[in-house]
């Protein structure tokens, strides 16, 4: 038998109700959108994006899981310390976790010598207001600061058996959105200290601090095409 369409209205429409059943029960959600047509407009949202998307793997599911975000169906995203915790509405509720692999510590040690005298304060780092080439050593999806494949492993209650179900590709993708609002959480995720990063620091306040990265074409940058 052939699977009812829903449409993308449809979609948001139920997510907004599961939603507010569970915030009625109590339940503090954390959701995650999709910025316009881009799923992120910041540095570490699009480098974060890139590395996914060099999963060859997981390519068939990621279509599936950026429609998923840009209709508003992942409705919580958690990000601790190793793992992402998500509730994704598609025709029902999914949830799921996202195990992440601590980062190679030889790898990270070598893109800390590439940075040592580059990076002089915390806010910079997080606002990605750094030459070109501290960019693309800290956003090389191959040895920079984002996981690799093979490091993660996703389960979801969903009947989906393949390595990465749509849901949990929509939550990946949510990631790359929250790090435009907090890019602190990546560093989280991967139980990275910040401050290794740069010389002389600045206070815990500007774990805060708002990106705006619209001087750099990041797109042209980084070679991503999200729209």
């Amino acid at each position: 038998m052939m699977e009812r369409y829903v449409s993308a209205k449809d979609k948001s429409t139920l997510a907004q109700k599961i939603a507010q059943d569970l915030a009625d029960q109590g339940e503090i959600l954390h959701p995650a959108t999709a910025h316009g047509k881009k799923i992120a407009t910041s540095f570490w949202g699009y480098a974060w994006c890139r590395a996914i998307e060099q999963w060859q793997d997981y390519e068939s599911r990621l279509p599936a899981g950026r429609s998923l975000l840009r209709n508003n169906t992942v409705i919580d995203l958690v990000i601790e310390p190793g793992l992402i915790k998500a509730k994704v509405v598609h025709k029902e509720l999914f949830e799921l976790r996202i195990f992440i692999d601590e980062p190679d510590e030889e790898r990270l040690t070598a893109v800390r010598d590439r940075c040592t005298g580059k990076i002089t304060s915390l806010l910079d780092l997080l606002q990605g207001n750094l030459t070109e080439d501290i960019l693309t050593v800290l956003g090389d999806p191959d040895n920079g600061l984002f996981p690799e494949y093979g490091q993660i492993r996703a389960s979801c209650n969903c009947i989906d058996d393949a390595c990465l179900c749509a849901h949990a590709a929509a939550a990946l993708y949510g990631v790359g959105a929250m790090l435009d609002e907090e890019p602190a959480l990546l560093f989280k995720l991967r139980g990275i200290d910040m401050e290794s990063f740069f010389d002389t620091g600045t206070t815990a306040d500007s774990l805060a601090a708002d990106v705006d990265f619209s001087s750099q074409d990041l797109s042209e940058m980084f070679g991503i095409h999200l729209d």
